[in-house]
């Protein structure tokens, strides 16, 4: 079985003043970053808890393959 990984992540408002979210992917090895303007802050405030409902009932911790039948058992 193999386990669904939670990447380090940091949150913070850049000088320019976006929303900034940093992830750190080891298996690719590189960072991802996201700028999000005020505008579409506002928009992911408004939908998080729609979000986090759906995320709270789909996530199960276990990495299952595209075609969905377990290979690392």
């Amino acid at each position: 079985m193999r386990l669904l990984e939670t990447y380090p992540t940091d949150f913070f408002i850049s000088d320019a003043g976006y929303l900034t979210i940093i992830q750190a992917c080891h298996e690719c090895g590189r960072e991802t970053t996201f700028l999000i303007s005020p505008e579409q802050t506002k928009i992911i405030f408004a939908v998080l808890p729609d979000l986090m409902k759906e995320q709270q009932e789909r996530w199960n911790g276990v990495y299952l393959p595209p075609n969905r039948e377990e290979t690392n058992v």
